[in-house]
């Protein structure tokens, strides 16, 4: 069995080399590995970053806070679920959950604007293809308005991307529905074209 730096103890090199040998590369090999490992560690942290295992707890703490507040009346129910968004941290992107907040000093038509643009932003390059279709709406000029089920396949795919994998499908259905609750509150139904 060979050991490191071993080949380098043959008479073939000077012992100025085998010196320089050991200095740089044998005294150096903690360092090296050192190295090594913080550099693996970084690649699994950056895969890692995107998704928090804390997300289903977050989701968890969203649902409590709505429950104690559920005998806020109904036109108070939208600022509800906006400031338990907000206080509980529902999303793992800080920016997102600001627009929640945010939205609420925004006209009724134009607050899902504020959170659809903001939350786009910070996860619409980060989901899995198909992209939701409000992804694909606010990559262009815009829509004009957004449909229940696109409120929900846009949520939806932020909170799996959040919780990756704790997130029950009760607590994601429930979440889901006060989400879309809100929309539903905010943004009156568009007007057909008149014929």
């Amino acid at each position: 069995m060979r050991w490191i730096g071993e080949e380098y103890q043959s008479e073939e090199f000077s012992p100025r080399t085998r010196q320089w040998f050991h200095r740089v590369i044998v005294s150096s090999m903690p360092t090296i590995m050192a190295a090594a490992t913080i550099i693996l560690l970084s690649f699994a942290l950056g895969a890692c970053k995107k998704t928090s295992p804390d997300g289903g707890q977050r989701v968890a703490r969203f649902l409590k806070c709505l429950d104690q507040g559920k005998s806020a009346p109904p036109d108070q129910r939208a600022t509800l679920v906006s400031d338990c968004v907000s206080r509980e941290q529902l999303f793992a992107r800080a920016n997102c959950n600001a627009a929640w907040k945010t939205s609420q000093t925004a006209p009724p038509d134009e607050r899902w604007r504020v959170i659809a643009k903001s939350c786009g932003a910070q996860y619409c390059s980060d989901l899995k293809a198909p992209k939701p279709e409000l992804c694909r709406h606010l990559l262009g000029p815009g829509p004009q308005s957004v449909t229940p089920r696109q409120w929900m396949h846009f949520h939806s795919a932020i909170l799996s991307l959040d919780a990756g994998g704790h997130l029950s499908k009760e607590h994601q259905s429930k979440a889901l529905g006060a989400l879309a609750g809100v929309l539903l509150i905010r943004v009156p139904a568009p007007v057909p074209p008149r014929k």
